[in-house]
This record gives C-alpha cells, structure tokens and sequence, in this order.
C-alpha cells in the first residue's frame, strides 16, 4: 500500500508540473531568446523533477551550446511541445534521451531541439548582492551597484 500511495503520490506531482509548464510556457521565453542570439541567460525553473540536481526556484544559468552533448548534461530543451530543464540521460546515433532526476523520461530529440547547458546552478536562498565596498584613496566607502536582472 505505502508503495501505491508514493507512485500515485509522485504521478500526480508529475502531473501538475506538466500543467504548469504547459500553461506557463513564458517562464524560459526571455532566455530562448537570448540563447538565440547566442548569450548566456537565467532562468528559475518550479518543480521537483530535478530535485537533488536543480531545487525549486533556484537560479540555473544556461549558454549556448558550444561543444558535444553528454550524458549528465542538464540541459533546457524542448520535448514533445513541452519546455524542460531536464537532463541527458542517453544518446544515440545523433539524438538525445532526455528526462528527469527521478527516474522518468520524457523522451528521444534531435540536437535542434536542445537550446542550452546548465553552467551555473545557485540556490534559491542565496542573496543578490545590491551594495558592493570599494577602497578609494585610503579609505572604504560603500556605493550603490546595479547588479545583473534576474
């Protein structure tokens, strides 16, 4: 029964995740672009898929693909009309596995269908700095820094 109750539990975690990413699909919009035109962009993608890997609402940066895909890499790509942050989990003959860190799959795609690598992961609970110090002539003032958009 207690293994019932944990595959039914995880099915409709799954399930509402998939709602969300369907019904929100501007969550990753503005960093498609920008991979487009080949910068670096950030993302915070919701869910539990990828727990141990990427946590809820923690900050991903992703780049441009600029060398061969492997196994393990995370990667934002798009399966079956659905955006992920997922991972690589296979590849073959040019296409690529992908799924989630929990075991399940979402399924084969072509390179064209992989928009970027995960390069940087920060959790969520870590700080945006808004203030930097800086040392001038002897001696130490604190000055308002803009710091980069989330």
């Amino acid at each position: 029964m207690k293994a019932d109750l944990f595959s039914y539990n995880e099915a409709m975690t799954h399930m509402v995740e998939q709602t969300a990413q369907r019904n929100d699909m501007g969550w990753c919009d503005e960093a498609l672009e920008r991979l487009k035109t080949g910068q670096v962009a950030k993302i915070r993608p919701r869910g539990s898929s990828m727990s141990g890997k990427v946590e809820d609402n923690e900050l991903v940066t992703v780049a441009p693909i600029t060398k061969p895909l492997k196994v393990g890499d995370i990667v934002l790509v798009k399966v079956k009309g659905t955006i992920y942050l997922h991972l690589i989990k296979d590849l073959n003959n040019g296409r690529y596995l992908i799924g989630n860190n929990r075991g399940g799959t979402n399924g084969w795609v072509k390179a064209d269908s992989i928009y970027g690598i995960a390069i940087r992961i920060q959790p969520a609970s870590t700080p945006t700095p808004i203030f930097k110090k800086t040392a001038t002539a002897g001696a130490s003032e604190t000055e308002s820094s803009e710091t980069e958009n989330e």
